[in-house]
């Protein structure tokens, strides 16, 4: 996966700090489980505000990242 990757070039390129993540129910379980969830290394990591959510329809290595107005990112 490169959702880290992804979450880099956001945060250097496109400049926002607040961000939502839509993501497979069991790729977001996966980053909020333990007691440092890996989002919240990231939080601290890329000093950003990361919000996840889970989409029942997406396939499982399908994300997309939205900004704080609910605007598709595009990676490209």
């Amino acid at each position: 996966m490169n959702l880290k990757k992804s979450l880099s070039f956001i945060v250097d390129k496109i400049k926002t700090r607040k961000v939502i993540l839509n993501v497979h129910p069991f790729v977001a379980s996966y980053l909020k489980k333990g007691l440092f969830p890996v989002f919240v290394k990231w939080n601290f990591k890329y000093r950003i505000s990361l919000k996840i959510q889970a989409i029942t329809s997406y396939h499982m290595l399908e994300y997309h990242f939205y900004d704080r107005y609910n605007n598709e990112i595009d990676l490209d």
